[in-house]
């Protein structure tokens, strides 16, 4: 009786209509118009999918790792601002550590010099976005006119402020820290108070803003004065009438309307 070799049974091709993926392919194929080819994006072209499909239709996937790269750095920088002004109104500029910093974000200590220069230029950077994020905020909530300055007096001389430093003004929690800083820091916060007093200003006197600066600035001036000395006594009940008197002055000098709390 004569032995026949059975032929070997080979592995189907991953490309091949009898593999798992060769099935799937095929079955793309019979879907698409004839005489059409299927295009299967790269991984690289996939991250960089937009909603509008024919949005950087042209862009390689160099230009796309170099674009997201560099989204992905600015983002992060964002965050270590976020954070660390965070964390420096409740725990103070010498009381936060670079570990601590960086941890609160997410990251090591060794990522910070691929973001920062030293903590001084985050320092810098978090004063001027703490004071731009205030006055953003002043400006597009408040409503307009002497109401809206009756609302920031209100809520700047609040309990709430008073007990989340973190989530309050960086002149209250950073004043008497910030003297003893740099030039670039004061200047950015220099800056950053110009900014805030002219917003207030601009409220009282619409139609000549500089006439009424003396006033703004004497009003947030007393708003700072008053809330660095709330949270510093040990008194529950004296540290509540610090506040209350302080929004009772803040809005005499102002002439608006005084309306229970």
């Amino acid at each position: 009786m004569c032995c026949r070799t059975r032929p070997p049974v080979s592995k189907p091709e991953a490309d091949s209509p009898c593999s798992v993926t060769g099935f799937l392919r095929s079955a793309e194929d019979r879907t698409r118009a004839p005489g059409t080819s299927l295009v299967r994006p790269s991984c690289a072209e996939r991250i960089c999918r937009e909603p509008d499909p024919y949005a950087r239709q042209n862009e390689t996937e160099e230009e796309c790792a170099v674009r997201y790269g560099k989204e992905h750095k600015q983002a992060t920088r964002r965050r270590i601002v976020e954070r660390a002004g965070r964390r420096f109104k409740r725990d103070g500029i010498e009381g936060s550590g670079m570990s601590t910093l960086m941890a609160d974000a997410g990251l090591t200590k060794g990522a910070f010099y691929g973001h920062f220069a030293s903590k001084e230029e985050l320092l810098t950077t978090v004063v001027a976005d703490q004071l731009r994020k205030q006055s953003e905020r002043f400006s597009s909530q408040a409503p307009p006119g002497r109401a809206g300055l009756e609302q920031l007096v209100r809520e700047y001389l609040s309990v709430q402020q008073r007990d989340s430093p973190e989530d309050g003004c960086p002149s209250a929690a950073l004043l008497d820290e910030i003297r003893r800083c740099t030039d670039a820091t004061k200047q950015a916060y220099t800056d950053g108070v110009q900014t805030s007093v002219d917003n207030i200003a601009a409220r009282l006197a619409p139609d000549d803003p500089p006439s009424a600066r003396v006033k703004a600035l004497t009003v947030f001036a007393m708003m700072v004065g008053t809330m660095q000395l709330s949270r510093a006594l040990t008194d529950p009940r004296l540290a509540d009438e610090i506040l209350e008197q302080g929004i009772h002055n803040a809005l005499t000098l102002l002439g608006a309307d005084e309306h229970p709390s």
